[in-house]
This record gives C-alpha cells, structure tokens and sequence, in this order.
C-alpha cells in the first residue's frame, strides 16, 4: 500500500516504511521537513570495538571453499587430506587455500603427527579471527 503525503511517497518494506522525497534538491532546502527527527539510532553498531579487516584478509574471506575450511576447523583439528576428503575437493586446491588462510591468521597450525605409515601429518585449526572483524561493504 502506497501513500502520498504532499510531496513524499511512503510504501512499507519488511523494516518498517521507505519515505522517498518527490521534490528536488533545491526545493527540499526551501521547504521543511514535516516529518520528525527520530533521532540516533537506538541499535547497538555491530562494528563496535571489532577490528576492520585488512585487504588481505577481506579477500581470504571471500572465497567460499575458505570459509568452508573455517568452518570445518572450527570444532577439530584437520590435517590437509582430511579436508580434501571433507570437501571433495583435489588436495593441491585445499592446500591452496589453506596457505592463504595462514598467512592471514585465520587458522594455525597444530603440532606434526605421525600418521599411517610413519608419515608426518600437520593437522590445522581455526583460530576464531573471522568472528570478530568488522568488514565494511561497498558497491560499485
């Protein structure tokens, strides 16, 4: 439902009402605002007191298999074949990825393991960094 009130438009959204002005800039300036200043926003910002996210880790977080990995560190330790095995994914990408989460600081590394066969494994773990950076999206 849609209703005019002199020169503004208000239609509901799920959040409540969109007020779009019908006038032009230099009109608006003339003319006051008849609708109330409701003043600051009474929500907490969820940005508050969180880090902002360098470029390099803003981009380890925007592939999808990263966050993927994240996700699967989160509550164990995972060697990089148990990843590929998890993921369904060719060991050499996993491992890929992987670097790339290190160098950002999103997981560590655990202490080698010996696995089957006297191999040496590295098993990984999320270090829990991704939950609390703020970071800011843009559009083009």
């Amino acid at each position: 439902m849609r209703a005019r009130r002199g020169n503004r438009l208000s239609f509901p959204n799920r959040l409540g009402f969109v007020n779009l002005s019908l006038e032009s800039p230099t009109m608006a300036a003339a003319s006051p605002d008849p609708t109330p200043n409701p003043g600051p926003d009474p929500r907490p910002d969820p940005k508050a007191g969180r880090p902002e996210a360098t470029v390099a880790q803003a981009r380890a977080l925007a592939h999808p298999l990263r966050l993927r990995i994240i996700r699967l560190l989160f509550d164990r330790s995972l060697t990089n074949r148990e990843l590929a095995r998890a993921l369904g994914e060719n060991p050499a990408t996993v491992l890929h990825h992987v670097r790339t989460l290190l160098k950002t600081g999103f997981i560590e590394a655990d202490p080698e393991r010996r696995g089957p066969r006297g191999t040496t494994e590295k098993p990984y773990r999320s270090t829990g960094r991704s939950w609390s950076l703020a970071i800011e999206t843009t559009t083009r």
